[in-house]
C-alpha cells in the first residue's frame, strides 16, 4: 500500500478501526465480523481489518454491544461528512425554511419517524428529552455565560447552545406563550368572561356581582384553561411541608376577625325537625330574625404577599312566635284588609279616638323623668330617684303586661349571600324559607305572612 492511499484511510479508518478495538485477536475478529450486525466488517480491507481486530499495544475493552451498536451508526454519520445533530435535524424536520412541506422522503424514512414520534418504540421522545436534559454534558459549568440562561423567558430558546438551559427556556417560554393568550382567550366573546361596555355605560358595578359569580369564574378557568388554573392554585395555595416552611406556605387565613360569624353547618337533627314543626303548624307561627356576617381576613406577615378580604354571609335564628297563628297572619285575610282601604277613610278625629289620653297622661311624666335622670346622671342623689322610676315604669307606665319566659332560638344555616344588594337578599330569604319547609320549586309556599326583622 503506498503512502497516499495510507492518507487516504488515516482521516476516517483509522478513527474507526481505533474506536473499534476489542479484546480478540486478528484471527477471531474476521469470525466476529461474520455475524449479521457487524458484517461490514468484512468488506474493510487487511489493513483495517487488523486494526479493528486490535492491535497488542492499544487494546481497549468495550463492555456493552450497544455501545458498538452507536459506533456502527456513528461511523456512517461521519463517512457521510455529517455531524450528529445535522442528521437528527435532517431525519425529523418536515418543513423548509419557508415553511413548506418537504416531500420526497422514502417510505422507510416516513415509517421509522412515525413510528419514533408516535411513541411506538422501546424509548419515546421524551425519555430521550429527559437523558439529554440530565446528562451532565448538557449542563454548562457555573462560569459559562450560558448557565444563568436556565428556565430563562427572556433569552430565545434557539440561541442557547447547552441542552440542559435550552430544553428548561424552551418548556418556559411556551409555558409563558399559552399563560398570555389564555387571558386573551377567556375574555373573547366565546369565552365567557366577558361584559360589554359602551360609551354610555357605567362600567361593572357591585350589582353585576352575585353569589355564584366566583364559581362560574372558577368553572370556566377550570375546565376551558386547565393549565393557567393549575399554575394559579399551585402558585397561591402551595403544599405544608413543614414547620420551617411555615413562612412560605402560610395561608391567607391564618388571621381573622370576625363579625357575627358562625360556620355555616351549626344546628342539628333535632332543631331542623323543630324548625319545620313550626313553619308548618296551623296554630301557630314563628320570626326570623337577619343578621349579616363579616370576616374579615388578614394575612399573617405583611412580606407574605396576600390581600386583607372580607367574607360576607347572611345568617339567621328562628323562633316561636309566643300568640302568633296562621289566622292572624293570613295572607288571604290581609288582603281583604287592604282591599277595603280604611285607610282612605281615616281621619284627625278617629285617629285621635284610637289614643289611650288617660294613659298617655301617666307616662309623658315618666318621660320627662327618664330624660332629666339620663341628663343628670352624674349626681349621686338622682340614682336613686333612677331606681324608683325604673319601678314606676313596670307598675304604671306598661300596658299588656306579658310575663317573661324562656324562647328557644334556633339557628338556621348561614349561606354566602351579601344582603345588601337586592338581588342576593332575594336569593338569601329563598334559601331560608326553604329551610323552613317552602320552596318555591314545589310550590309548597304557605299563604301567611312571615314577620321577619334584623339589627345591625
Amino acid at each position: 500500500m503506498s503512502s497516499d492511499e495510507d492518507m487516504d484511510i488515516s482521516d476516517n479508518d483509522m478513527e474507526i478501526g481505533m474506536i473499534l478495538t476489542i479484546p480478540i485477536s486478528p484471527s477471531e475478529a474476521t469470525q466476529f465480523a461474520s455475524q449479521e450486525s457487524y458484517s461490514w466488517l468484512q468488506s474493510l480491507p487487511a489493513s483495517q481489518s487488523q486494526i479493528a481486530g486490535g492491535i497488542e499495544a492499544e487494546r481497549t475493552k468495550v463492555k456493552d454491544v450497544n455501545l458498538l451498536k452507536v459506533e456502527n451508526i456513528l461511523n456512517v454519520i461521519s463517512c457521510e461528512a455529517w455531524t450528529i445533530g445535522e442528521f437528527l435535524y435532517f431525519f425529523s424536520h418536515a418543513k423548509d425554511e419557508n415553511g413548506v412541506n418537504i416531500t420526497g422522503h422514502s417510505s422507510k424514512h416516513g415509517r421509522t419517524l412515525g413510528i419514533f414520534l408516535s411513541g411506538r418504540s422501546n424509548y419515546t421522545p421524551a425519555r430521550i428529552i429527559e437523558e439529554w436534559i440530565q446528562h451532565p454534558l448538557g449542563i454548562p459549568n457555573k462560569e459559562d455565560a450560558e448557565y444563568q440562561y436556565m428556565f430563562s423567558v427572556l433569552k430565545p430558546y434557539e440561541d442557547i447552545g447547552h441542552a440542559h438551559p435550552a430544553l428548561t427556556s424552551f418548556v418556559a417560554q411556551l409555558v409563558e406563550e399559552h399563560l398570555l393568550t389564555s387571558p386573551i382567550a377567556l375574555v373573547s366573546p366565546d369565552g365567557g368572561l366577558r361584559h360589554a361596555s359602551g360609551i354610555q355605560s357605567s362600567g361593572i358595578g357591585d350589582q353585576k356581582f352575585g353569589a355564584e359569580t366566583l364559581h362560574s369564574a372558577q368553572d370556566i378557568l377550570r375546565m376551558g384553561h386547565p393549565l393557567l388554573w393549575h399554575y394559579c392554585i399551585l402558585v397561591a395555595t402551595p403544599k405544608q411541608r413543614n414547620r420551617l416552611s411555615h413562612a412560605k406556605n402560610a395561608s391567607n387565613d391564618t388571621h381573622t376577625v370576625s363579625r357575627n360569624y358562625r360556620p355555616p353547618e351549626t344546628y342539628v337533627k333535632a332543631d331542623q325537625l323543630a324548625i319545620l314543626k313550626i313553619a308548618s303548624s296551623d296554630d301557630e307561627s314563628g320570626v326570623l330574625r337577619f343578621n349579616n356576617m363579616q370576616k374579615q381576613v388578614k394575612a399573617w406577615f405583611e412580606h407574605i404577599v396576600h390581600e386583607t378580604h372580607m367574607l360576607i354571609g347572611c345568617a339567621r335564628t328562628y323562633c316561636r312566635g309566643e300568640g302568633l297563628t296562621k289566622d292572624v297572619l293570613s295572607l288571604i285575610k290581609k288582603r281583604e284588609w287592604l282591599e277595603k282601604n280604611l285607610c282612605a277613610k281615616l281621619m284627625f278625629g278617629e285617629l285621635w279616638d284610637l289614643v289611650d289620653h288617660k294613659f298617655l297622661s301617666d307616662v309623658l311624666p315618666l318621660e320627662w323623668l327618664a330624660i332629666l335622670f339620663d341628663y343628670m346622671g352624674d349626681i349621686p342623689d338622682f340614682q336613686t330617684y333612677s331606681v324608683q322610676l325604673q319601678g314606676l315604669y313596670h307598675q304604671i307606665g306598661t300596658k299588656q303586661k306579658v310575663s317573661p319566659q324562656k324562647t328557644q332560638i334556633y339557628l338556621l344555616k348561614s349561606n354566602g349571600y351579601n344582603e345588601t344588594g337586592t338581588e342576593e337578599h332575594l336569593k338569601a330569604l329563598i334559601d331560608f324559607l326553604t329551610q323552613l319547609g317552602q320552596s318555591p320549586g314545589l310550590g309548597s309556599y304557605a299563604k301567611c305572612l312571615v314577620l321577619a326583622g334584623g339589627t345591625d
